[in-house]
């Protein structure tokens, strides 16, 4: 992947965690120079920083680890059972 594409990749799954973890964008960092090819599979693994809250209105990060550690629970069952 080049440079170009890395960071168009790094835009999109930017915009589409920050939705689907119902969070600001400016608490989410996504270096696009940091990814990985996952062997064998269409994976790409990315690093997401997320910046940590004092609003009410925002969920805590640890409240989101927690919550991002059930969902990939989640999808490794589903994924097993394919």
């Amino acid at each position: 992947m080049g440079k170009k594409d890395g960071m168009t990749y790094a835009n999109e799954m930017f915009d589409e965690i920050s939705r689907a973890l119902a969070i600001e964008k400016g608490r989410i960092f996504i270096p696009y120079e940091r990814y990985q090819f996952k062997r064998n599979t269409r994976e790409i693994l990315l690093r997401v920083d997320i910046k940590d809250t004092k609003m009410p209105d925002q969920p805590s990060l640890s409240a989101l680890r927690k919550s991002l550690d059930k969902a990939v629970a989640a999808y490794r069952k589903f994924r097993s059972h394919l």
